[in-house]
């Protein structure tokens, strides 16, 4: 039987404890948490235009999957491991 590990992160707009907007060092986390699926929180387009949805998906290899957390414009995505298969938008409440 195949085991599928989740995982939750609360990216914080990308700002670390230091205060800097370091899209970078989210990245690098995602790829230390080796989830199958991570439901990311507060994932915001960053300073100007900055996709930051887009810019982990390309960074961590893993496929952006759109849908809210809860019942509120904005909030969380989702981020699916893109060997797992396919994915599709959803919407979880919870």
């Amino acid at each position: 039987m195949a085991l599928v590990k989740f995982a939750s992160y609360n990216i914080h707009l990308g700002i670390g404890r230091d205060g800097m907007f370091a899209p970078h060092r989210v990245a690098a986390v995602i790829g230390e948490l080796e989830a199958d699926v991570i439901a990311l929180q507060e994932v915001e387009f960053g300073p100007g235009d900055f996709d930051m949805f887009s810019y982990l998906s390309t960074y961590t290899g893993y496929s952006a999957v759109p849908g809210p957390t809860m019942p509120r414009p904005g909030g969380g995505e989702y981020l699916l491991r893109q060997t797992r298969g396919s994915a599709r938008s959803g919407t979880a409440y919870g």
